[in-house]
């Protein structure tokens, strides 16, 4: 589905979206007003007030997803699995932080140091990763 159809789908916010991989059991809840845009970091979702949480169900997502301009949730999920970041790179908005799988071509999201993940380095890649929305009237 195409970024425009996704968001008239979705309307207008705030919306609640799930991140969820194999390198933790924790999915990863966002909760934006933000348009979905897959050609802008983080696909625009975690800018403009965004907030997150972690659980294994359902939670509240009111902490900060940001470290300065950087999509990150360490701030509140630790330095392993349970973390999802992007852009520590410098001027690449995507690169793929893991030393294995560094590119200037993928997008991915990075775990956190302590984490391997099945691949043999720290900060892997979020293997199989999924990504769900619903409107939050709906969450």
């Amino acid at each position: 589905m195409n970024d425009d159809l996704l968001n008239e789908y979705l309307g207008t916010g705030p919306f609640i979206y799930r991140f969820q991989s194999d390198c933790t059991n924790l999915f990863y809840f966002v909760k934006t007003n933000q348009k979905y845009d897959d050609n802008e970091q983080g696909m625009n979702l975690f800018y403009g007030g965004a907030t997150g949480c972690m659980s294994t169900s359902k939670c509240n997502p009111t902490m900060g997803v940001l470290s300065g301009s950087v999509v990150d949730n360490n701030g509140f999920s630790g330095n392993n699995c349970n973390r999802w970041f992007q852009g520590h790179l410098g001027n690449d908005r995507w690169a793929c932080y893991s030393t294995n799988r560094r590119s200037t071509s993928a997008r991915c999201f990075s775990a956190g140091s302590s984490c391997t993940c099945g691949q043999g380095v720290d900060h892997p890649v979020h293997k199989n990763m999924l990504v769900f929305v619903k409107h939050s009237a709906d969450y």
